[in-house]
């Protein structure tokens, strides 16, 4: 139990969550302003801020938050692409049947999906071997 909670609490755990937040902030800004305020499409609001996003969040990570030096990016894409696609779906449930705006679908999704972003991008796509 320990090795978990100390594995939590590393250095690359700091990292991703100074990493994540700044993501979050910046979808949650950007479907804020454009797809709640100005009232533009969420389909090309969803996708063009998550390629903004994608493209920012994998030079921190690579760079910054897990130091890797190998060329991961055809698998960050990848995944990112399946997982935000599953985003889509559940924000749009949200909002259509719960009644939430587009912004705060947005940012309960990027919650909820936080962990599993982790161990996969810590496990399998910036580990470097």
């Amino acid at each position: 139990m320990l090795k978990i909670i100390k594995a939590i609490f590393d250095i690359y755990s700091l990292r991703f969550v100074l990493n994540s937040l700044l993501s979050v902030l910046t979808r949650f800004m950007l479907v804020f302003i454009l797809a709640d305020t100005l009232k533009f499409n969420f389909l090309f609001v969803h996708w063009g801020t998550y390629l903004y996003v994608l493209v920012q969040s994998y030079l921190i990570s690579k760079y910054y938050v897990f130091k890797s030096k190998k060329t991961n990016y055809i698998k960050f894409i990848f995944f990112n692409i399946s997982i935000s696609a599953l985003e889509y779906l559940f924000i749009l449930f949200m909002v259509e049947t719960l009644k939430f705006n587009y912004s705060t679908g947005t940012i309960l999704i990027g919650f909820a999906t936080f962990l599993t972003r982790y161990m996969i991008y810590r496990y399998i796509i910036f580990r470097d071997e």
